[in-house]
């Protein structure tokens, strides 16, 4: 198992917190995306962490 940190939120970047691979997504982080393995590592992502989603409410424009 592994965490998932937000390391720049400007460009969406994502690293594993076991291995170190680091992934940009075009809009929000690896659960939006369908992710639930490190394509890197293997290991199930368990946790996200470090502020990249967004503040606004959803549905609001």
């Amino acid at each position: 198992m592994t965490e998932y940190i937000c390391v720049d939120q400007e460009h969406d970047a994502w690293k594993c917190a076991k291995c170190g691979y680091i992934e940009n997504f075009e809009a929000d982080g690896p659960a939006e995306n369908g992710w639930h393995f490190c394509p890197a590592c293997g290991r199930e992502i368990t946790k996200l962490s470090g502020g990249c989603q967004s503040d606004e409410p959803e549905g609001e424009e």
